[in-house]
């Protein structure tokens, strides 16, 4: 799978829900997300969702730390890529 980026950070989620159960339209990931307006997200690719588990790409610049945390009210994962300084 071809990432832009110097770096990749693979985003793997556990226990998702199909679309079918959900009612949620799953992205069909046919092009990938620009990180446009960012300095260090160069875009994400989506790969695929199989037996539960949702896995994701992450181009960046340069490796750099990043944090993970779940919000609620739509429940979604938040992924932010620190800015290296």
């Amino acid at each position: 799978m071809n990432v832009e980026g110097d770096a990749i950070l693979q985003v793997t989620i556990s226990g998702v829900g199909y679309p079918t159960e959900t009612g949620i339209e799953e992205y069909d990931g046919s092009t990938p997300l620009s990180g446009q307006g960012t300095d260090v997200v160069t875009e994400v690719v989506w790969d695929s969702t199989f037996e539960g588990t949702s896995v994701a790409f992450v181009g960046a610049t340069e490796q750099t730390p990043f944090r993970v945390y779940l919000l609620q009210n739509p429940t979604r994962v938040v992924v932010n890529v620190v800015h290296p300084d």
